[in-house]
């Protein structure tokens, strides 16, 4: 039924995943942090009733976002609530407050997927972009002494591209079961630092299709999906905001990503889902400026927050893309 919708409409009729921001509070100050970070955190009845609401009316997944979701002060409660619902659940931490208990603790979770935060394969590279490498090393350690899955997020930057072959020697050596790729986002202050060059993205594509294996993209990550694997739709996925997945946000809001800052209040997800205006216009979007003369428009899904944080478009697509080959007529 599902399906046939999605056929129909181009969206799913309920979506399949859901990321929620959990808490804003983070010990760490990373310097490409684009969130603004406070105390607060999401009431913990209105979490649990918003995590069985979306199971029983079909989400699949649940994506835990913070801050750093370990400070959430009822963080196993919410994993307990998740698990017994037999939903998958991801969680991206820095590593902070995770010790051995913790890591006992988590085990006993199926369907449980954690992300450690990684932007280097030494504190020196790492340090460029992120806080607390030791606090994410002594998080992966344990997590391979105890056989506990996880995978290393990280997000590719000029400042640390060069790193990425030894980034992937220090995941297998510490057992991490894949790397997800990230996208240089805009940072708090609005603007894209370390941005990758050209040549960058030669050298990226060539250690990724050698390493296939260990190497995954992000979904919206669509630059670097159509790069390395040009028109071979079956690689190509790229934002699905509105369309597979939308964001509550701390306050109880509803937001396309947590990268698109449009909050809307509604009385449940459902409404959200159906009425939304800014979904409407997401689903409807049709790429024009630029983009729109490239050959590559037709299978290239470029992320959202990017063109609307660039343009306060979300359909003119990324400034300067490598991407970019003019369409011949």
């Amino acid at each position: 039924m599902d399906y046939q919708f999605f056929r129909e409409k181009g969206y799913f009729k309920f979506p399949p995943i859901l990321q929620i921001e959990i808490t804003q509070k983070c010990p760490l100050s990373c310097p490409q942090c684009y969130k603004n970070l406070d105390e607060k955190e999401m009431p913990f009845d209105f979490l649990k009733d918003s995590i069985i609401n979306a199971s029983r009316n079909g989400t699949k997944h649940i994506v835990l976002n913070g801050g750093e979701p370990f400070v959430y002060s009822k963080i196993f409660d919410v994993l307990e609530i998740v698990d017994r619902l037999d939903v998958q659940v991801t969680l991206f931490t820095s590593g902070y407050g995770i010790h051995l208990e913790e890591v006992q603790a988590l085990k006993v979770y199926q369907n449980l997927h954690i992300g450690v935060s990684f932007n280097g394969s030494c504190e020196a590279i790492h340090s460029l972009s992120r806080d607390g490498f030791d606090i994410s090393y002594s998080a992966a350690k344990l997590f391979a002494e105890q056989n506990l899955h996880y995978f290393i997020n990280w997000v590719a930057r000029h400042d640390n591209v060069m790193d990425f072959e030894d980034l992937i020697l220090f995941a297998q050596k510490n057992k991490a079961d894949f790397i997800n790729i990230v996208g240089n986002k805009l940072d708090g202050t609005g603007k894209i630092f370390q941005s990758l060059t050209r040549a960058d993205y030669e050298y990226l594509k060539k250690v990724i299709i050698n390493n296939r294996s260990i190497c995954s993209i992000q979904n919206c990550y669509n630059t670097l999906q159509v790069f390395c694997y040009g028109a071979n739709k079956s690689h190509i996925i790229g934002c699905a905001a509105g369309i597979t997945f939308c964001c509550i946000n701390v306050d109880g809001s509803f937001m396309p990503c947590t990268h698109l800052y449009y909050p809307e209040k509604y009385s449940d997800l459902n409404q959200y889902w159906e009425k939304s205006k800014v979904l409407y216009m997401l689903r409807h979007r049709k790429t024009t400026g630029r983009c729109s003369t490239c050959i590559n428009s037709p299978y290239c899904n470029f992320c959202k927050a990017m063109s609307e944080q660039s343009y306060r478009n979300f359909d003119i697509g990324l400034p300067n893309c490598v991407n970019y080959q003019k369409e011949i007529i």
